[in-house]
């Protein structure tokens, strides 16, 4: 039987897994013309720097927060912290699908 602090386990890596498509699904979105990116130093890399850049930027910084939450994965904050930012995921994940999926010819 899992414990709850191996579901919070899976789920760090689960927000992790979700930013790395984010950011595929954003580069698509972009070169589809169908979507900009809304967070404005990520928009920032993207037109000024470069896409690896901003996926190497979104990566490192996803993956340093999600250290920050398994390292605290036993606090209250922690645990709210990624219920909150997976529904946050979900939904961007859904905006995602979305936007592609109504692009297709």
């Amino acid at each position: 039987m899992k414990t709850s602090s191996t579901f919070h386990d899976e789920k760090i890596l689960l927000i992790l897994i979700m930013s790395c498509f984010d950011a595929i699904a954003t580069m698509l979105e972009i070169e589809l013309g169908i979507a900009v990116e809304a967070n404005p130093f990520m928009d920032w890399l993207i037109n000024d720097i470069g896409m690896v850049q901003f996926s190497a930027t979104k990566v490192i910084l996803t993956a340093l927060s999600c250290y920050i939450l398994f390292a605290f994965r036993d606090r209250m904050l922690s645990i709210v912290s990624v219920n909150l930012i997976l529904f946050v995921y979900s939904l961007i994940m859904i905006y995602h699908a979305a936007g592609i999926y109504l692009s297709l010819p």
